[in-house]
């Protein structure tokens, strides 16, 4: 087994778009075990949800919302009520993961951490 956490930079949250893409090493599938963000630039008017899923389900492995709030504030969802809905399917062998935005927000951007368990 190998964990490793990815990092999401500066990533808005304020544009409906693909943030990032995550492939684990070959011929291995993984499990989301942990998302958290930390906000760069204040959330603003409505909070926001990043997306995990594929090209063919946006969400297949689950939703992350991150709330109004100030810079430079985290917010957790390994084991929180900001969890939409639970990651526990596994990510398919050599499958992409995509993380995109759903744009809510007016303004706002996080630096968002997804640890992954690849097997």
């Amino acid at each position: 087994m190998i964990q490793a956490t990815y990092e999401l930079t500066a990533a808005s949250v304020a544009s409906a778009a693909t943030i990032g893409r995550i492939t684990g090493p070959e011929g291995m599938s993984g499990e989301i075990t942990s998302v958290s963000a930390i906000c760069t630039t204040q959330i603003t008017v409505a909070a926001g949800q990043l997306n995990l899923g594929n090209g063919s389900d946006a969400d297949k492995y689950g939703t992350f919302s991150v709330p109004l709030t100030a810079a430079n504030a985290r917010v957790d969802g390994s084991y929180s009520p900001t969890w939409v809905r639970g990651v526990k399917q596994k990510i398919d062998i050599d499958e992409v993961l995509l993380v995109a935005a759903d744009g809510a927000p007016t303004a706002g951007a996080a630096t968002i951490f997804i640890t992954i368990e690849w097997e």
